[in-house]
């Protein structure tokens, strides 16, 4: 069962809520001269080849820069960053775009692919992307593609560690180690488990786009927040340990919100 009464770690306190970013998604964090955001924008339906979708730029003080910053996807959802490249699902496709020129690089269709989610990637430049309509992980090496886990349920957010993936995949969170070897940490939370963050080295913060946060190790399930309550969403999620920051977009609520940790 979910202990509802959380011991005295993360305490979320609202910061700054940036608006008009329609059904953001994701969030990653660009180093650059002047630190800044990058938000994919699903903008219609999370299905659809209609190229609605982009990506939108936004300060750490919540100002939008850009909500244009790369357009013409279709419903990007998953972003990771390889040194200078953006690495962005999008329905079937991986879409690579160069961060300081925002240029697309490359388009590399996964055929039979139906609902690609997050995105991870290695130290050696390995790609693995969850598709949560056919409960797929795939890997991508130097080129070359393959099935790395099947049968995950609705495999959804990603978390490379410790030679390690975790998976959130519907209620549950998934370790798969470098053998490929299965291991449940939590089948106990909210069903449609979406971003993970780390939090300490044995614990981690899991979000459920339809609203809720835990703090999860390999005891308990800790219910930190139900933004569902206040009519919130809380989809693929970024912590910023440096700034003791966590960033939520908003999904449904077209926002990207930060809040500090204590």
């Amino acid at each position: 069962m979910v202990n509802t009464k959380t011991p005295d770690f993360p305490r979320l306190t609202p910061l700054w809520t940036s608006e008009n970013l329609p059904m953001a998604e994701s969030v990653v964090l660009v180093n650059a001269e002047t630190d800044y955001l990058l938000v994919s924008l699903i903008d219609g339906d999370p299905t659809q080849k209609d190229g609605k979708g982009g990506i939108a730029q936004v300060g750490l003080d919540g100002k939008l820069l850009d909500g244009n910053w790369y357009s013409g996807l279709n419903a990007p959802k998953g972003m990771a960053i390889y040194g200078n490249e953006l690495w962005v699902t999008d329905i079937d496709s991986l879409v690579v775009v160069d961060i300081p020129s925002q240029k697309l690089l490359r388009n590399i269709a996964i055929i039979g692919a139906q609902f690609l989610n997050d995105i991870a990637i290695d130290a050696q430049g390995r790609v693995y992307v969850s598709d949560t309509f056919t409960h797929t992980i795939y890997r991508l090496t130097d080129g070359n593609l393959e099935i790395y886990a099947k049968d995950i349920q609705a495999a959804n957010g990603l978390l490379l560690q410790k030679n390690s993936l975790l998976v959130a995949t519907s209620n549950k969170l998934l370790q798969i180690d470098d053998h490929k070897n299965k291991q449940f940490i939590t089948q106990h939370l909210f069903p449609e488990a979406d971003g993970i963050q780390p939090w300490t080295p044995d614990s981690w913060l899991v979000s459920s786009w339809k609203g809720k946060l835990y703090l999860v190790d390999h005891n308990n399930e800790y219910l930190l927040w139900d933004a569902k309550a206040e009519g919130l969403f809380t989809a693929d999620i970024l912590y910023l340990p440096e700034q003791k920051l966590l960033l939520v977009p908003g999904l449904f609520n077209n926002s990207l919100r930060a809040y500090q940790i204590n």
